[in-house]
């Protein structure tokens, strides 16, 4: 059986070095214009996937979910907007846009949405109907065929028989995830996929399910490791631990013998009731994250935080650190509630969604970056993505998140544009320039 270690870094191209970052980054751009114009309570920007041109390691489509937009009269179908580097809004286009092969009301296409670096989409409809079976969701796959422009098709699709099959999703390479977190009365269930390399559409590939009430599932990762093996990351934040309910928990599965087992344990420090542990989690090659929405921080409350962890020396994982918001922080943040890894730099991102600004819930993000050089514990330093004092409400800004290099893009699904409720957004943010050469955050 392979293990996970830190020749996994050479795999993927990733320097165990950290790189640091500008503390003061600025919202620079909104995309937010869908067809038609009034468009209430679509959502825009519920959730958000870069694609990365593996070569210049630059991003070069966006896509971003609007799960509760209508198709063709078909109201909740919901819709996944393209976009590419262009000469509209931010230096980018909308150049297309993808909707379920046969739309159903109410199934919130686009709820979820991965990609990974060859042009291949995932896109979760937890809601859709299948027959009789309500919520019972669906995945699809999509491969974009352009070459200088996106051209996307269709490339496979699984359904669900039940507890939201979509609800998340991931993709590395040639591998896929997708869960079910309301299965088996709430124990959840995660299934993998590979990518036939004959036809070069998806098949089932291996599943694993949980006990109780884990919602297991909740939150999914993947690393394809070698041509035929992967690492499957899944969060369990209903997991019950040490007589607390929902203190929660996270795995790292590995395929062995056509079975997922288990050769990893993540958990919070001291876990207490209702962390909700494994709420997001995210992987690269040197380290896991995981998100714990619930976690309390001495004297402030329950702000949420990240747990970081790192590949044992033979098997299974060491903790690192946990990190907490830095100041402006408070009790209902929801940091960790979303996570997503840089490619390029040794950084992440997580989402605070439910912070408190000027605007009950107007939300926030932060991006961590990693201190350089890499000696003994790692730190990161902390830079706040926020509105600040621009015009917003309650946008649950960071209820989706992404970023590459110098840009994040962060999703504000309930910004109202215009007279538009809910219509949504995606945030862009950029280190200020001022900044740019030099350090000015807060170590983690």
């Amino acid at each position: 059986m392979r293990t996970p270690s830190r020749a996994i870094a050479l795999f993927f191209g990733i320097s165990a070095f950290g790189h640091v970052a500008a503390a003061t980054w600025i919202r620079t751009r909104e995309l937010s214009a869908l067809p038609p114009l009034t468009a209430s309570s679509v959502q825009l920007g519920s959730s958000v996937a870069v694609d990365v041109n593996v070569v210049t390691r630059a991003a070069t489509v966006l896509y971003i979910g609007a799960p509760y937009q209508a198709v063709n009269g078909v109201s909740g179908a919901g819709v996944v907007y393209v976009y590419a580097p262009g000469s509209g809004p931010g230096g980018w286009t909308l150049v297309d846009t993808v909707t379920a092969p046969v739309p159903q009301a109410d199934a919130h296409f686009g709820a979820t949405v991965a990609v990974s670096g060859l042009k291949t989409l995932i896109v979760g409809s937890p809601d859709w109907n299948n027959g009789a079976t309500v919520d019972a969701g669906r995945v699809d796959f999509f491969k974009d065929v352009g070459f200088s422009s996106p051209d996307i098709v269709a490339n496979g699709s699984a359904s669900g028989n039940g507890g939201h099959f979509g609800r998340a999703v991931a993709i590395n390479g040639d591998y896929a995830a997708a869960s079910s977190p309301g299965a088996g009365g709430g124990a959840g269930c995660v299934f993998t996929f590979h990518r036939n390399q004959t036809t070069f559409f998806w098949e089932f590939d291996n599943s694993i399910c949980g006990a109780g009430s884990d919602a297991l599932g909740a939150s999914v990762a993947i690393l394809q490791t070698a041509s035929d093996f992967y690492l499957l990351f899944a969060g369990a934040p209903g997991h019950a631990q040490g007589g607390f309910a929902a203190a929660g928990a996270a795995y790292a599965y590995a395929p062995v013998n056509n079975a997922l087992q288990v050769v990893g344990n993540f958990s919070a420090p001291n876990p207490a009731l209702i962390d909700s542990f494994g709420t997001a989690i995210a992987a690269d090659a040197n380290f896991v994250y995981v998100g714990a929405t619930g976690r309390d921080l001495s004297a402030v409350g329950r702000t949420g935080s990240v747990s970081v962890f790192k590949p044992a020396f033979i098997i299974g994982y060491d903790f690192v650190r946990e990190i907490f918001p830095a100041t402006p922080r408070h009790a209902g943040d929801l940091c960790g509630a979303t996570l997503a890894v840089d490619v390029v730099r040794s950084q992440f991102i997580m989402g605070c969604p439910g912070s408190d600004g000027l605007v009950s819930g107007e939300g926030a993000a932060r991006v961590m970056s990693q201190i350089f050089p890499y000696t003994g514990t790692p730190s990161w330093s902390q830079s706040l993505l926020g509105f600040s004092d621009l015009p917003h409400g309650a946008d649950e800004l960071g209820r989706s998140v992404a970023v590459v290099g110098d840009r994040a893009f962060v999703g504000a699904p309930k910004r109202d544009i215009s007279l538009d409720t809910d219509h949504g957004a995606l945030e862009l943010f950029s280190p200020e320039l001022i900044f740019a050469n030099g350090f000015d955050g807060v170590l983690e």
